[in-house]
């Protein structure tokens, strides 16, 4: 399910709340992705966007591209019941791509 941010927060996204779900980020001009998992995605989505806006997000690499959210795809990509579950199927999902901007999921799984 794509999100889009950009018609406001008052968007009705039906998507279970509390329930562990993976979710992406995705930069439509280089295809770069993030990959992340929260039990309320929804929530978490409007977090990233506000530090990105602001300038505060952790993610450097993710920040240096942010310019406007309309270059920005924002999906929830699975569900599970399983928290453990979830971020088994998101650690897939970082390794699948050649460069995604997760940095300290690669970097811990690496050593």
């Amino acid at each position: 399910m794509i999100i889009d941010m950009t018609l406001g927060l008052r968007q009705t996204v039906k998507t279970p709340h509390f329930i562990p779900t993976i979710y992406s980020i995705t930069n439509k001009r280089n295809g770069r992705q993030y990959f992340g998992c929260a039990e309320n995605a929804l929530n978490r989505l409007v977090a990233h966007i506000c530090a990105l806006n602001s300038d505060r997000h952790v993610n450097k690499a993710l920040l240096a591209d942010w310019d406007d959210i309309s270059n920005f795809r924002f999906e929830i990509l699975e569900s599970e019941k399983s928290r453990t579950k979830a971020e088994a199927i998101e650690t897939k999902y970082i390794q699948s791509v050649v460069n995604p901007y997760n940095v300290r999921k690669r970097k811990r799984e690496m050593k």
